[in-house]
């Protein structure tokens, strides 16, 4: 089992979309996904994103694989202005899957109880 560890480790919203990407990938094949495919997904949210595999020489001898994942790009030293801008485009990624599944559910639901096709608008309606 590989250990990820992701940078910054304030970062939590960073830590829940490498762990859900890892885990997607790893349910859709049939084998665990590498570090590559690791990192093309998560760079779709976090364009500088990097994941670098722990060298053999710096592993305990039967320890697991350790994967660094650094959302941006490399380690660094806290900046708060980033962090801000990085949890407020978090939250509204959160609130637009949010949005858009609401949405989905109201237009099947709107559609069985006979309110038409999702999307359905009839501009021939005459309003008084």
């Amino acid at each position: 089992m590989t250990v990820i560890r992701t940078f910054p480790r304030t970062d939590q919203e960073f830590a829940n979309d490498v762990g859900s990407i890892a885990e997607r990938l790893e349910s859709v094949g049939a084998r665990v996904p590498g570090p590559t495919e690791v990192e093309d997904e998560i760079r779709h949210l976090y364009r500088n994103a990097t994941v670098r595999v722990q060298t053999d020489l710096g592993r305990l001898v039967g320890a697991a694989p350790i994967w660094y994942v650094f959302r941006d790009g490399a380690f660094r030293h806290t900046n708060e202005g980033t962090d801000r801008l990085m949890h407020a485009i978090a939250s509204a990624r959160r609130t637009c899957a949010t949005s858009t599944h609401l949405l989905e559910r109201s237009s099947a639901v709107a559609a069985r109880a006979g309110f038409g096709p999702p999307g359905a608008v009839d501009h021939n309606a005459v309003s008084e």
